[in-house]
């Protein structure tokens, strides 16, 4: 996705809760084959429908942006580096103005928090030059 800007566990979504498989060394063949049938299970139907709502940068874009319930712990979860994320987005693809506006709400929602010389740092960059 995007630069990996939006990323989840694989366990969270299909099972709404992290998932670890461990492979030992003295496992069983069929030890291994239960896990790797249950890897494959999520993939199918956790990774591959996941992947599949980005088709291209806007995709992305739109999944940071919009109230998103299904996937609301999917990361980053802060709203402001979601933004900063589109606003990056935007930059890639020549949007100034959509990039722009992104930084400016970003600025209006964050709350004096580590973040601030990142997003006053990223808006120099993305919009150094431009009145």
């Amino acid at each position: 996705i995007a630069n990996c800007c939006a990323y989840e566990r694989l366990g969270i979504l299909v099972n709404g809760y992290d998932k670890w498989w461990t492979l030992k060394p003295d496992d069983v063949a069929e030890v291994d084959e239960i896990i790797g049938i249950d890897i494959q299970k999520n993939l199918t139907e956790g990774a591959l429908p996941f992947f599949q709502l980005f088709n291209n940068k806007l995709d992305v874009i739109d999944f940071l942006v919009r109230e998103r319930p299904r996937f609301k712990t999917c990361l980053p979860r802060s709203e402001v580096i979601r933004l900063c994320y589109a606003a990056i987005l935007y930059d890639q693809l020549g949007e100034r103005d959509k990039c722009r506006e992104m930084i400016e709400l970003a600025f209006k929602i964050k709350k004096n928090t580590l973040l601030d010389k990142v997003l006053i740092n990223l808006k120099e960059r993305l919009l150094a030059g431009l009145s």
